[in-house]
């Protein structure tokens, strides 16, 4: 009875711990219907390039102590889901404001030219 009593209480306690060391990284969200309805060209251009410092973010993070004991607790598989559905949703935002950009006719900035290549 014992045995089984300390099993459960090692099963919560690194289910507990592991949702402590899963990195939040946040979300892009995607675009609303009054954001594609009163967006300028400019503030698309504005929204691509904080989507791009956002990816950017994403995928220079650096490795720290959440990382190695979120490996230690779930092998990283908890850190890995959070990177990729971040990455996931930067690029719908992405995509969705490059679509709005060409529905608009707007002329291709200078950063989003410079990135493209």
């Amino acid at each position: 009875m014992k045995t089984i009593l300390m099993l459960g209480a090692l099963t919560a306690a690194c289910t507990v711990l592991n949702g402590c060391v899963t990195k939040p990284l946040g979300r892009e969200e995607s675009l609303t219907q009054t954001e594609r309805s009163i967006m300028t060209c400019r503030d698309i251009d504005i929204g691509i390039a904080r989507t791009q410092a956002f990816t950017q973010r994403i995928v220079n993070d650096p490795t720290d102590a959440r990382d190695v004991s979120g490996f230690l607790l779930d092998w990283g598989i908890g850190n890995h889901m959070e990177k990729t559905d971040a990455l996931k949703s930067a690029t719908n935002r992405q995509e969705q404001l490059e679509h709005l950009r060409a529905q608009k006719n707007c002329p291709l900035s200078t950063a989003s030219a410079q990135s493209a290549n």
